[in-house]
């Protein structure tokens, strides 16, 4: 019996250990809907491939390159994308919930819609990226580079945003209850109509930004550097008098 089964043929590989084989090295390949699922893509080189609707959850694409990839609509949950080039990439409507993105560029990416809480970005190049309408509840963008972003109409209660640079970003109709801007760079951005209630901005440079009409209530606005900054008919923390 052991002889039997001893001399059985070795199994062939799996269906995802062939997809992962050949997603290794295959940009501009299609891979639309594809089960990627806890799949290792380490180093992948996946420039421009479609990804549409893939399913990458707890996937690794750690290094990888996804530069200008199609990923609208895919399972990103709990993905560890660390230092993945994602760069002009198209992520419309995908899930990212808990994922880790930490040192990834997103330079121009699309990220239009995404459910990304409690998504950490820290150390994140997020330079000119479309993010309107996410949901980035609990989310950790730390130390990013966020000059230029949109994030009209974001959800972003309780995010941590300490030590990022925002520069030029538009941030009007967000909400942003709670969020941490400590040391920001906040210089030049359109937070009109945005809720900051009880945000904390201690420290942060908000020269020439435009908090029109933005509500502040119970905010920390303490040690600002704030030139130029606009407050008009913003509901401002008790005590706080614009220079």
């Amino acid at each position: 019996r052991l002889a039997e089964i001893a001399a059985r043929p070795a199994p062939g590989p799996t269906a995802l250990e062939l997809l992962v084989a050949r997603a290794m090295n295959c940009p501009g390949c299609d891979f639309g809907g594809a089960n990627f699922k806890r799949a290792d893509l380490t180093g992948a080189n996946l420039a421009g491939a479609n990804l549409a609707g893939a399913n990458l959850h707890e996937a690794t694409l750690r290094n990888a390159n996804l530069a200008g990839a199609n990923l609208a609509g895919a399972n990103l949950n709990a993905v560890n994308g660390r230092q993945a080039q994602l760069n002009g990439a198209d992520l419309t409507g995908a899930m990212m919930y808990l994922a880790t993105m930490d040192g990834a560029n997103l330079e121009g990416a699309n990220l239009t819609e995404v459910l990304a809480g409690r998504i950490s970005l820290s150390s994140t190049n997020l330079t000119n990226a479309t993010m309107i309408a996410m949901d980035l509840i609990d989310a950790r963008i730390t130390d990013a580079n966020m000059q230029g972003v949109d994030l009209r109409l974001t959800h972003a209660e309780n995010a941590q945003l300490t030590r990022s640079n925002l520069t030029g970003a538009i941030v009007s109709d967000t909400v942003l209850a709670y969020v941490s801007f400590i040391n920001a760079i906040l210089v030049g951005a359109d937070f009109r109509g945005a809720d900051l209630i009880r945000a904390n901005l201690r420290g942060a440079d908000v020269s020439n930004a435009d908090f029109s009409f933005a509500r502040l209530t119970f905010a920390t606005l303490a040690d600002l550097t704030a030139e130029g900054t606009i407050w008009t008919n913003a509901a401002l923390p008790g005590g706080f008098r614009p220079n």
